[in-house]
């Protein structure tokens, strides 16, 4: 049973971490939609894997990925 006067450490630390991963994407996507990043610059920081991941669902819909 989980008693509220106790921190769980664990949960604490995936909370925080999801928060500040949210306020990074939130962030990336306020500087796209004002034009002052392009999206290439947002795609270099992505790993090979992502970028693969994301070739492969734009290719799925019909797009072309760079």
């Amino acid at each position: 049973m989980k008693n509220s006067n106790i921190v769980n450490f664990q949960e604490y630390k995936i909370n925080r971490d999801y928060y500040n991963i949210g306020l990074i994407i939130g962030a990336l996507r306020a500087e796209l939609e004002n034009g002052t990043v392009d999206m290439e610059s947002v795609y270099s920081l992505l790993t090979d894997n992502a970028k693969s991941a994301i070739s492969s669902d734009i290719i799925c819909v019909g797009g072309v990925a760079r």
